[in-house]
């Protein structure tokens, strides 16, 4: 018996019948036909015509039908023991690069914790308790100095004899809140002070702030991270050097407010305005009477540039001399350097305003929210610096570094000028929801970052 079929081109081909299912090349077009199946049915005559088949059933696209069935396909080989073991040592190996879901992961969302003594303070505090405080601990002092009638003179006796000292005074009422006036008073303190004026016990709640923050720090994200070496080296950093460069920058600032400086050096006359123009914006955020709009302005460009850059200054240096790091290890660099800088202004702020003066509520918000703040605002500006990172690492001239950096601290800066103007002008609940949408922006910063770094390494990109 023989199999006749016909090419899709019309050449017609006769074959032994055990050539069934066996792949040819055509000699007229040159197609890889497959020769099929002998038919259950009576061969017809030799020179009786076969039948042309459609295009959509030509041979080749049933070979591809029949190749793709479940029976054409080859089955795989069975696994002895010891491939088995193999592929399962090899899977073992590959875990790590498993997505999982680490609890650790997220510990940085107990830090909203930390924003309790804010919420307190600015939301339920009276803001003219201070005053009425230093009232009455002015009566208290001077009352002994009321001269009293003789024994033997009989006199109507007087009304007791108040001291309207806080709203009448010829002088500023910060003036009563001098070292000298505060020393002379009963304890060195105010009526309600938590501490006298002369202590060191706000360096007691500094250095506990600062371990409890440092310990936070340590695990807040427990892979890639940086050592606890470093993070004790930008804390150390930001607390010195960083508060010492801007207290420079600060003066420098001031002084030229006084001054006007014209030089053909191109370096001096653009470091002199640019202080220049930030001390312009110190004078405009502490004017208490000025409007929000150059309040705002003051703030952010002066205060929250200056406090941002500075605070950013070891990331800076990093990555734009030695290179790029882990996120992880950026992330919390930024956040022991924003602590640092917390702890160090609120010895500062103890010693000047608070120290004799406030109740005990305000050292739980400077080294407790105000620390926990100034480590988010830092931390999400190394995230920035790290998904921008070419920023720093592209050649470009010196004058061109304050633009870069203003870009980098862009967004904490503004959150930062937000959050200032909006106590100054005793807007309290606005100001905490600035400061929680600052965690925000963390948050939305480190899962973005997160998601950006692992995906492609889990294969979900």
């Amino acid at each position: 018996m023989s199999i006749q079929f016909t090419c899709p081109c019309g050449k017609s081909f006769r074959v032994p019948d055990d050539a069934a299912g066996k792949r040819g090349k055509c000699s007229q077009c040159g197609n890889i036909i497959v020769v099929p199946q002998p038919e259950p049915e009576a061969e017809p005559e030799p020179d009786e015509p076969l039948p042309q088949t459609r295009p959509s059933e030509s041979f080749p696209s049933r070979a591809r039908k029949e190749a793709d069935s479940p029976a054409s396909r080859p089955r795989p080989p069975a696994f002895d023991e010891r491939a088995k073991k193999l592929a399962r040592q090899r899977y073992k190996n590959l875990l790590p690069e498993k997505p999982t879901t680490n609890l650790l992961d997220y510990a940085y969302w107990l830090l909203l914790l930390t924003f309790i003594p804010l919420t307190i303070t600015l939301l339920f505090s009276n803001p003219d308790d201070t005053k009425k405080r230093l009232e009455r601990s002015l009566e208290k002092a001077l009352q002994p100095l009321v001269e009293k009638p003789p024994a033997k003179q009989k006199s109507v006796p007087k009304a007791k004899k108040n001291f309207p000292l806080i709203d009448d005074e010829p002088f500023p009422f910060e003036d009563f809140l001098s070292d000298n006036f505060i020393d002379r008073l009963p304890g060195g303190r105010i009526e309600g002070a938590f501490l006298p004026r002369k202590t060191y016990m706000h360096w007691v709640f500094a250095l506990l702030s600062a371990a409890a923050f440092f310990g936070i720090a340590l695990f807040l994200f427990p892979e890639e991270s940086a050592s606890a070496g470093q993070l004790l080296l930008m804390g150390l950093f930001t607390a010195t050097i960083g508060i010492v460069l801007l207290l420079v920058a600060q003066f420098l600032a001031d002084w030229t407010q006084s001054h006007i400086f014209i030089s053909r050096n191109v370096v001096l006359l653009f470091l002199f305005w640019m202080a220049w123009a930030i001390g312009f914006s110190y004078r405009a955020a502490l004017d208490p009477t000025i409007d929000f709009v150059p309040s705002f302005l003051g703030y952010t460009f002066g205060v929250g540039f200056c406090e941002e850059a500075c605070k950013a200054l070891p990331l800076l240096w990093h990555y734009r001399v030695k290179g790029a790091m882990p996120w992880r290890a950026a992330c919390t660099w930024g956040f022991a350097s924003g602590v640092g800088f917390g702890v160090a202004e609120g010895v500062m702020y103890s010693a000047d305003f608070y120290n004799g003066i406030e109740a005990g509520d305000i050292y739980l918000v400077r080294f407790v929210s105000c620390v926990a703040l100034h480590g988010i605002w830092t931390a999400s500006v190394a995230l920035f610096i790290h998904r921008f990172q070419h920023i720093l690492q592209a050649d470009f001239t010196w004058y061109e570094y304050v633009p870069r950096v203003l870009f980098l601290v862009g967004i904490p800066m503004i959150l930062h000028g937000l959050y200032d103007t909006f106590l100054k002008k005793d807007m309290n609940l606005l100001a905490l929801l600035v400061g929680l949408a600052s965690f925000a922006w963390f948050a939305w910063s480190v899962e973005k970052t997160r998601e950006r770094e692992e995906t492609p390494q889990t294969g979900r990109a």
